[in-house]
């Protein structure tokens, strides 16, 4: 049976709440009932219940307690020490663990104005922790935003609204009470701030904008605007009367520009795209259709109205230069342009890209114009390849400027132009005088592919017509054009480190001429000029062609320390020139397509030739199936050295006419076969000329 409760042991009656029924006496067997429960109760609380501590330095000080004891600690300065704790280990050691907030629903604090208007300071009795709800009063209004409040002198926290934004200016009124919890870093409140406060920073705002839109609309319609002109730039005149157009070069003379050569122009701060794409894949096109299928193509919808060349499928299997129109698959397109031959699931090269020449166009227009080009004076600039790109060039770029230099960002190997036309990429050309020269102009680092199918007269990466003081260097030429470099009329130029090479396909006929050196009649001829340390195959005609203009023009051409192999047609061919040195060159397997009349150096006899020397070059695997074949190929000259020479194979030196004379040949060695030297004039002479390793006496005709 139940103990009896304290309300039934000393009941004042003796039926509960009715007084007629008599004073109740208490009856010694329910008041020890009800005695013996208590007791129980109070033996089990102090045995394992827990106990309360101030703070938790009070409680970490008392470790007598038995393991999974309970303890409270109520008041400790850091409000984070305050919780409940369970003990761990045996009575006399181990340690106290905090295991969660005191068990308050809602703890009251009070705002009596320590703080200020917009940072709020508030005591309560009860430590505030996240798991409970705050109700606080608020002393006096907001005068700002955000409003921070700090609790029992913790840090502050930000009062953040009932959807999380900062209360506004009034948003808080004094004798409000705010409902709220601790959430990190801010006071999240339950309830919101005043409505009208909201309402009137809601029309203030509303207000303002307002003001600034007719401010705005006036100062609009009072300002005329110039006519808008492509690249070009507004400023306010110096009257401040109105604004006027400035071209690039009159904002660098605003701005004061120390040197108005020295700003390099990157091609895509002026448009330039640099997104072509070379594919070498089967091609399926058919003649008066515009239907393209690339096997294994990726076009997408962005490439409509790109650029494209396809290689063959043009009139009379030349390369189709056309348009994107349309986007069929990832394979097939629809061109602006009908194929002119029928290419079926054939391997072409196949190139498309956004066409950049407009961009070159505009990046070279900004570089300093001279009021003419047959002045003394060097001006231009850079005009910088960025790095990593591949530039479509639909049309030829032409340059009349002093020092213009075309530059990659970075190296042959990541910066490449796609000439996707039957012209030169760059034409560098003084079209100011017919007889003046062009300065200090320059080429590098870049890589140049050709997309044509055909080898027409006037192509190629680059052309300088009369040029001065130029240089070419660390350029990579590949495909099937006329020259990979022209140079005609020019004089004090450099070739240098440069690769010339065959087409996207690497077959082994690439350019007609890899540089091609010559004379319009204009100047004087290529003078001066210098091409060395370049690598040099592949070329269907000859890897170097020095031609003069008239009679002998050409003067001190250094041809050096060059690689020339791979030629279907010759290695190096001349006439009409006045000191032409071919020095310590490598000529490896040209002239193997076996036509007659090929040699790795030929001259072409057009007209005499004075000086000529060909010292320390080594000629190796020069030969084909032709009986003619020869490493020199001499026909009129006056004055010739052949000096210090290696040669492998047969027959060296031939001459077809009676016109060389003055002729030296000495200290040439050679292995293989006896060599043969054709029948010259009397005026020549041998000396020290051996082969083989017996040092046998060369035989000369």
């Amino acid at each position: 049976m139940p103990a009896p409760t304290a309300a039934v042991v000393f009941d004042d009656y003796n039926t509960s709440g009715v007084p007629s029924s008599g004073s109740k006496k208490v009856k010694k067997s329910e008041a020890r009932s009800w005695g013996a429960w208590l007791e129980s109760f109070i033996s089990a609380v102090g045995a394992n219940a827990g106990s309360i501590y101030a703070t938790k330095a009070e409680l970490d000080a008392d470790l007598s307690k038995s393991a999974n004891s309970m303890a409270w600690v109520m008041s400790d300065p850091v409000a984070a020490n305050n919780g409940i704790y369970r003990k761990s280990g045996a009575a006399g050691t181990g340690s106290w663990s905090r295991i969660g907030d005191l068990p308050y629903s809602f703890i009251t604090a009070i705002d009596i104005g320590a703080g200020t208007a917009n940072a709020i300071q508030a005591t309560s009795d009860i430590p505030v922790s996240e798991s409970a709800l705050v109700v606080v009063n608020v002393f006096e209004a907001n005068t700002g935003s955000p409003v921070t409040i700090a609790f029992n002198g913790g840090s502050a926290l930000t009062v953040k609204t009932n959807s999380g934004n900062d209360v506004v200016s009034g948003g808080l009124v004094a004798g409000m009470r705010l409902f709220g919890y601790v959430s990190g870093s801010t006071f999240q409140l339950i309830s919101d701030q005043v409505s009208s406060s909201i309402v009137a920073a809601a029309e203030a705002a509303a207000s303002d904008a307002e003001a600034a839109k007719d401010a705005a609309e006036a100062a609009a319609a009072s300002v005329t605007l110039p006519s808008p002109v492509a690249l070009n730039y507004l400023r306010m005149k110096a009257d401040l009367s109105g604004y006027e157009t400035r071209t690039p070069t009159q904002v660098r003379t605003d701005i004061g520009a120390a040197a108005l050569g020295s700003v390099d122009r990157k091609v895509k701060a002026f448009g330039a795209v640099g997104d072509a794409v070379i594919i070498r894949a089967a091609v399926t096109i058919t003649t008066g259709t515009a239907a393209l299928t690339v096997t294994g193509a990726n076009f997408q919808t962005t490439d409509v109205g790109k650029s494209i060349a396809v290689e063959g499928a043009g009139a009379g299997g030349a390369t189709l230069y056309s348009t994107i129109l349309s986007r069929t698959s990832t394979t097939q397109v629809t061109l602006a342009n009908n194929a002119g031959t029928t290419v079926t699931a054939t391997t072409k090269t196949v190139t498309y890209g956004t066409n950049d020449s407009a961009a070159f166009n505009a990046a070279i227009a900004d570089i300093v114009r001279q009021g003419s080009s047959n002045d003394n004076a060097v001006f231009g600039g850079t005009v910088v390849v960025d790095a990593g790109s591949r530039y479509y060039l639909g049309t030829q770029i032409a340059i009349n400027k002093h020092g213009v230099k075309i530059k990659s960002g970075g190296s042959h190997t990541d910066t490449c132009i796609i000439v996707a036309h039957e012209g030169y990429g760059f034409v560098f050309d003084n079209t100011d005088s017919g007889t003046a020269l062009m300065r200090s102009n320059c080429v590098e680092g870049l890589r140049f592919l050709s997309t044509a199918s055909t080898r027409a007269a006037g192509s190629g990466a680059l052309s300088f017509n009369r040029a001065l003081q130029f240089t070419v260097k660390d350029c990579w030429f590949a495909g099937r054009q006329f020259s990979a470099i022209h140079m005609q009329d020019c004089l004090d130029g450099i070739v240098q480190k440069n690769r010339v090479d065959g087409p996207v396909e690497a077959s082994i006929n690439g350019f007609t001429y890899g540089f091609w050196l010559d004379s319009a009649g204009v100047l004087s001829g290529p003078n001066q000029i210098t091409i060395e340390n370049n690598w040099i195959e592949n070329c269907g005609t000859t890897g170097i062609r020095v031609t003069g203009g008239g009679a002998f023009s050409g003067n001190q051409v250094n041809i050096r320390e060059n690689l020339i192999q791979g030629g279907s047609g010759n290695g190096i061919m001349y006439d009409k020139q006045n000191g032409l040195f071919v020095l310590r060159n490598w000529f490896e397997d040209n002239g193997r397509d076996g036509v007659s009349g090929r040699a790795a150096i030929l001259d072409i006899g057009g007209s005499v030739s004075h000086l000529v020397v060909f010292k320390e070059n080594v000629f190796g695997g020069n030969n084909n199936a032709h009986a003619d074949f020869r490493q020199f190929n001499v026909q009129i000259v006056n004055g010739l050295k052949v000096l210090e020479n290696f040669f492998t194979g047969g027959s060296h030196i031939r001459c077809t006419t009676s016109t060389a004379y003055k002729v030296y040949i000495a200290d040439n060695w050679s292995s293989g076969t006896t060599p043969t030297v054709d029948a010259m004039t009397s005026d020549v002479v041998y000396a020290r000329n051996t082969y083989g390793d017996t040092g046998t006496a060369w035989t000369t005709g």
